[in-house]
């Protein structure tokens, strides 16, 4: 007995001074940036990260993987080890990129989602001298000619595209869309008067703005812009459509709870810095911290509506030719 006695002391001992799991996190993240360096986008997650690496107490490394609307960005770290040490941002693009055609990940399953960041906020401008003053005007110009109003949006399947095209269903009426690659080119038309609406971001178009040389009728999220509180959203001028277009940050499938509770965390105190919230303003995007949970919800809801209205608009299409 007391041999068995010694035995059982030694080794709860042993086990007592076995070391500790190392905390996370214990060596630099990297942050792949699905843009390329100085774009809004950019600048934001930059700024964050630097803030968010103070209450990691561990640097955040920014390694920017433009292409393929996001895609290259996630499947680089579609394989990476589930580790909380490589991590990449999610827009909604990436959500609408699979359906449209193989993209190599599955956005509902390939990744673990931390932490939604911010959103964009789009508006519809029209040049400042164009007849229509307000949204209520495009709308009946719309249903008196159709097919005659073009718009600028910011490419096939985009938020902006799937936005106007939902705004036409709902109010029955029919626009020509014109996509482009960025704000930059679709507001030097607008201000040419080669486009009668534009839906370009407000840091993209701004300026333009400022200078009186186009008009903003409406913001396309759900809340004014903060840099225009005077602009109505769409559902206050009169029609209930928004464009919800957050982006976030996720890592590969698999992740430890417990790792993404501390990105999270970190996250969310960065984000509620007044040095994030003033910059957001200047690049036209509002805050739009929220917690794994939350983040993941909206992905799985948003894929399963725009997979369908994106699927309507194929088959409408189809029917036409």
């Amino acid at each position: 007995m007391k041999l068995l006695a010694l035995l059982l002391s030694a080794v709860c001992g042993l086990a007592g001074a076995a070391p500790a799991m190392a905390a996370f996190p214990e060596k630099p993240i990297t942050l792949v940036v699905p843009f390329p360096p100085g774009g809004s986008t950019d600048v934001h997650l930059r700024s964050l990260a630097n803030m968010a690496a103070k209450e990691l107490k561990q640097p955040v490394i920014i390694e920017n993987k433009p292409g393929a609307s996001g895609s290259v960005a996630l499947t680089s770290i579609r394989s990476a080890a589930p580790d909380g040490y490589r991590l990449t941002v999610l827009v909604p693009t990436s959500l609408r990129l699979p359906v449209l055609q193989p993209m190599g990940y599955d956005p509902l399953k390939d990744f673990t989602y931390i932490s939604m960041l911010s959103r964009y906020t789009y508006v519809i401008a029209v040049p400042a001298k164009s007849p229509f003053k307000t949204w209520a005007d495009v709308l009946a110009y719309a249903r008196a000619n159709p097919g005659k109003l073009n718009y600028g949006n910011a490419g096939a399947y985009s938020s902006t595209h799937l936005t106007m095209e939902a705004i036409a269903a709902k109010e029955g009426i029919r626009w020509n869309a014109i996509p482009y690659k960025g704000d930059g080119d679709q507001v030097q038309d607008l201000t040419g008067s080669q486009l009668d609406l534009a839906t370009p971001s407000v840091g993209g178009i701004g300026p333009m703005v400022d200078a009186g040389k186009v008009r903003l009728l409406a913001v396309m999220s759900g809340k004014r812009a903060q840099r225009y509180p005077d602009v109505p959203t769409l559902p206050e001028a009169g029609t209930d459509v928004v464009a919800d277009v957050p982006y976030g940050i996720v890592g590969p499938a698999g992740m430890d709870p417990k790792v993404v509770a501390v990105l999270s965390d970190a996250l969310r105190k960065a984000s509620a810095q007044e040095d994030n919230l003033k910059l957001l303003v200047q690049l036209g995007q509002e805050d739009a911290y929220s917690t794994p949970e939350a983040f993941d919800s909206w992905a799985r809801a948003t894929y399963v509506k725009e997979r369908a209205q994106i699927e309507k608009m194929a088959q409408t299409k189809g029917d036409k030719q």
